[in-house]
């Protein structure tokens, strides 16, 4: 059984086009096997952004390839844009930890 370094009630960031959004799990995220694949997919409810375009409160599906990860939300630990890369602690897959 695979194990996910990600939890319910981690908070966690979405870094995209100069925006960060702070987003809390609300579920453990769950993987999919397809056509050797390995999906991982959660919920999230949205905390804060630095744009006042995305509201607070919104539930977010989020969903990762380990194969692709590229394609993917770009996920960190700190804010990307107040910490840099490295110190952001990105979180990319493979997410399994055993």
């Amino acid at each position: 059984m695979s194990e996910c370094k990600l939890k319910k009630g981690d908070r966690i960031y979405e870094c995209t086009h100069e925006v960060a959004i702070l987003t809390e799990l609300l579920t453990d995220p769950v993987l999919r096997i397809e056509n050797d694949m390995h999906y991982w997919s959660w919920e999230a409810q949205i905390i804060s952004a630095t744009s006042s375009r995305i509201k607070p409160g919104r539930i977010v599906e989020y969903g990762i390839t380990e194969e692709a990860p590229a394609y993917g939300p770009k996920l960190f630990r700190r804010n990307l844009y107040e910490v840099g890369y490295l110190d952001a602690e990105p979180i990319i897959p493979p997410f399994d930890t055993k």
